[in-house]
């Protein structure tokens, strides 16, 4: 299975469902994750502090075993060969990393993803040019009034949602240190009827 089986470009490179299923029929406790500017993401995987880079994470869908997405752990070789034997990847790597002479590698497969991953920007949307491209009329009268709920003290909305990707895990050239703000959406509590789902402990899981 490719990564676009579940994060499909109609659906903001996400699937939707609660729950997809991986390559061997394994049902996942969480969805699919949007990848629209995941590239400024300071933190990835949902709720893991440890992982910072895409070239990182991208070995998770394809050799993790809990919970198996596309199930590449001990078929390495066979991933390698499967690319090597296609007409159109080696001259793509070949001019794409000249310095490993094209190598085909799970260095460079996982830099060709994140490399893609990191342009798939949407800071081109209404709001966008309303906020910061100087076009008053992007969004209608009554979008302006939600945005003055939006960042308003009787809603705080922004305290969480704010800056240019609506929230408080991003990271820029611009900042000194990454912002990085995990949250408890009041849906669960250690001293709630069952606690945390077993299958999703949220950041408990590495900390």
């Amino acid at each position: 299975m490719s990564c676009g089986t579940c994060h499909q470009p109609a659906k903001a490179f996400t699937d939707r469902p609660a729950a997809p299923v991986g390559v061997t029929g394994e049902r996942h406790s969480r969805g699919s994750m949007t990848l629209t500017n995941v590239g400024y993401l300071s933190v990835l995987t949902w709720a893991n502090p440890n992982m910072k880079r895409l070239e990182a994470q991208a070995l998770l869908p394809m050799f993790g075993e809990h919970p198996v997405e596309m199930g590449m752990a001990g078929r390495e070789q066979e991933l390698f060969a499967r690319l090597k034997t296609d007409p159109s990847y080696p001259p793509m790597f070949a001019k794409a990393f000249p310095e490993n002479k094209g190598d085909i590698s799970l260095s460079t497969i996982t830099k060709a993803i994140a490399a893609f991953q990191r342009t798939l920007i949407s800071l081109n949307s209404p709001y966008d040019r309303y906020r910061y491209g100087n076009e008053p009329e992007a969004i209608s009268a009554a979008a302006k009034r939600g945005e003055t709920l939006f960042f308003s003290k009787k809603f705080e909305r922004y305290h969480c949602h704010a800056g240019f990707t609506f929230t408080d895990n991003v990271h820029h050239s611009r900042l000194a240190f990454p912002e990085i703000g995990f949250h408890n959406n009041a849906l669960y509590s250690a001293n709630s009827i069952g606690g945390y789902p077993k299958t999703s402990p949220g950041l408990a899981e590495f900390s």
